[in-house]
């Protein structure tokens, strides 16, 4: 079995060197390459190709990482990109989710939150859907307390999670989810079950009320 390849660009040694030592733990997971700065990491990625990067936004400047993103993926499109912040309320972490981000990891987690995150990555269990990122995005000084909290609910869904708690919130039932998704009802009530456990939700109506509060999807219809 192939190891998923990762690679580090931070500007910290003791960050590299802390996933580095934890990588050669694990038997799926192989750090290839670490970077200190932009230039670096533009080089790393172009000679290593990693499955996966984790990268500091703020390096020799505030938005180094974020803006070395476009060329990043000019030159490994199928490559994941994991911002690496230490600051959840960090400005930076929407414009990074915007422009392909597909999850964030702060530098104070322990390395087994951090390799969870990984793998969830890998398995496109968390990527963040580029419609929501650039609401996220442009609403961020306006909404910024609640958005953080709704990054953390969507950033755990999968693409049919997604799409199914979309309709729930649109006011679709299971029935009727069920017959425009071509699935089995009990399909949707399992993708339900799992998007309420994976936000410690008890009831969907105690969720979407949540998502209600925020209306973060109908900025989304507003953009369509």
């Amino acid at each position: 079995m192939d190891k998923l390849r990762l690679a580090v660009c931070d500007d910290f040694k003791e960050i590299r060197e802390y996933i580095e030592f934890f990588c050669k733990k694990e038997d799926d997971v192989e750090c290839v390459a670490t970077a200190s700065n932009a230039a670096e990491c533009l080089e790393m990625v172009k000679e290593h190709k990693p499955d996966i990067l984790l990268l500091d936004i703020q390096m020799e400047t505030d938005d180094a990482g974020l803006n070395i993103m476009p060329d990043l993926m000019d030159i490994h499109p199928q490559m994941k990109i994991i911002i690496l912040t230490a600051h959840l309320e960090d400005d930076y972490i929407f414009s990074a989710f915007a422009m392909g981000a597909s999850n964030y990891i702060l530098k104070s987690m322990h390395f087994d939150e951090m390799i969870d995150i990984i793998r969830e990555v890998a398995q496109d269990r968390t990527v963040m859907r580029p419609e929501v990122a650039k609401v996220l995005a442009d609403n961020g000084k306006r909404m910024k307390a609640s958005l953080l909290y709704l990054i953390n609910i969507l950033v755990k869904l999968s693409p049919s999670e997604y799409d199914i708690l979309k309709d729930i919130y649109d006011g679709y039932t299971y029935n009727e989810i069920s017959q425009k998704r071509y699935v089995s009802v009990s399909t949707v009530k399992n993708h339900a079950l799992r998007i309420l456990k994976k936000n410690g939700f008890h009831s969907m109506k105690e969720l979407v009320g949540e998502l209600r509060a925020l209306k973060i999807f109908d900025l989304l219809n507003d953009r369509k």
